[in-house]
């Protein structure tokens, strides 16, 4: 399914060469990590705070397995 026909040169550059599937994992990747970095940067302006569970930062915590 050609998702981005209307861009010019998609079609014979990414669609009929078979590079969709790694185009969209690559849109997908670049997308997560401009939000992801979105986000960070909006929670330390604003001050939001992090997750903090008893006396451990979420981000760093690692569950134990027994």
């Amino acid at each position: 399914m050609n998702l981005f026909g209307f861009l010019p040169g998609y079609g014979t550059s990414i669609y009929d060469s078979g590079r969709e599937p790694a185009f969209l994992v690559l849109l997908a990747f670049i997308l997560t990590l401009a939000g992801t970095r979105f986000y960070t940067r909006m929670a330390r302006v604003r001050g939001w705070g992090s997750a903090i569970v008893g006396d451990v930062h979420v981000h760093h915590l690692v569950p134990a397995s027994y």
